[in-house]
């Protein structure tokens, strides 16, 4: 068996679905599978790429992306959010590109795409679909990406032998909105990189001097700035536990990139940061985010809407508390480490962010509590179950 793993997620910054690409490439090649990316219309050696990546991660004069096999079809694809007639030309020009990389491939192979995209292939279809925003809360998204995304989820469920999520409350979904059979769909839940882990003061010390930082003494918010992940709501809560507490209030810090109708929240950042309420970096070095996440008082986290919640993940397994919202996929991956609110109840997050500043014994029990279930993870259980769900799917005559 030739297996061949959608590769655009590898070449920007590494969110959520980069961290699961990379992973699960990294342990196939350890499994010595015979493996290609296929990035914008290439099919290439999975090496090079991951050594760039890695680069990225453990080196501290690494940049924050990279241009890895960015062709002209890779600069298109990038311009998407924003430009239907690029989606358009993307839309058709892609499929004949792909098709004829894939030429040499046959039924006994199998081609795996993480971001819910499948090409023409003469073998085996896996297509992982980590989520339903586009279809439960589009008016997060633009237009364009909405229309887009859905086509090609659409599409894949038509043709894909299985499908694969990252947790069940998506599957719950997929099923329910497409009426398939559940067998149809496979849960691998995600991990967290073993670098995110708990640090004392010394050793977080040693990689944080260079900040204003004190262990244990911020909060933090990792998310892109898009409207689903309530940065306003987040600020809104802050500003008052900030006001109750007076000069004992813990300062917060937010690390998150542009993302789609981000104005107005980042112009109200922006005006905080100058008040000296709050830090924000728009982005941060991949080598220190685990430290950053291992000295912070907790992570808050008010997404309305996650497939996973890989950033609670790696705060709970750097013994770091999480304050989160209720429903979504939060609580499945959480379950009872983290502090829930409802995610329209702003005076709620507040009392927690001040409990989660003042009261020890809770902070102690979200720290083991969390740790206990970061346990429950890891990228090689997700990587044997995905090699299960492949390898048991019959060839194609």
């Amino acid at each position: 068996m030739r297996l061949v793993v959608s590769g655009e997620p590898l070449t920007g910054q590494l969110t959520g679905l980069g961290q699961y690409t990379y992973h699960l490439t990294k342990e196939f090649i350890e499994r010595e599978v015979e493996l290609k990316l296929l990035v914008h219309g290439r099919l290439i050696d999975p090496h090079g790429i991951l050594s760039s990546i890695e680069g990225r991660l453990f080196e501290e004069n690494a940049s924050s992306t990279t241009n890895y096999a960015l062709d002209g079809l890779g600069r298109l694809r990038a311009i998407l959010a924003s430009n239907r007639f690029v989606i358009g030309a993307y839309s058709l020009i892609i499929p004949y590109v792909e098709a004829r990389a894939l030429r040499d491939y046959d039924a006994t192979d199998v081609f795996f795409s993480t971001n819910y995209m499948l090409p023409p292939f003469p073998g085996k279809r896996v297509v992982c679909i980590p989520d339903l925003s586009t279809y439960e809360y589009p008016q997060f998204h633009p237009a364009s990406r909405v229309s887009f995304v859905n086509d090609h989820i659409e599409r894949a469920i038509q043709s894909a032998e299985q499908i694969i999520t990252i947790s069940e409350f998506v599957k719950r979904g997929i099923v329910d909105r497409f009426q398939i059979d559940s067998a149809r769909v496979s849960v691998t839940p995600l991990a967290a990189d073993s670098t995110f882990r708990p640090m004392d003061e010394s050793e977080w010390v040693r990689v944080m001097a260079d900040d204003s930082l004190g262990y244990g003494e911020y909060f933090l918010s990792l998310s892109t700035f898009e409207p689903r992940k309530n940065l306003s709501g987040l600020l809104d809560a802050y500003l008052q536990y900030r006001e109750d507490s007076g000069t004992s209030a813990i300062p917060l810090v937010l690390v998150g990139s542009r993302g789609w109708k981000s104005d107005g929240i980042r112009q109200r950042v922006r005006q905080l940061q100058e008040q000296g309420v709050l830090e924000w970096h728009g982005y941060y070095p991949q080598h220190k985010l685990p430290s950053l996440l291992a000295g912070a008082r907790a992570l808050l986290f008010p997404s309305q809407y996650e497939g996973f919640g890989l950033p609670a993940l790696e705060a709970m397994q750097s013994g770091t508390p999480v304050v989160t919202t209720a429903g979504s996929a939060m609580e499945e991956v959480c379950g009872d480490a983290a502090l829930y609110f409802e995610f329209s109840d702003t005076g709620t997050l507040t009392e927690l962010i001040s409990i989660v500043a003042n009261d020890d014994s809770l902070y102690n029990r979200c720290v083991a509590r969390g740790t206990r279930m970061a346990q429950k993870y890891s990228w090689k259980k997700c990587a044997t179950a995905t090699m299960n769900v492949i390898e048991q799917i019959p060839y194609l005559p």
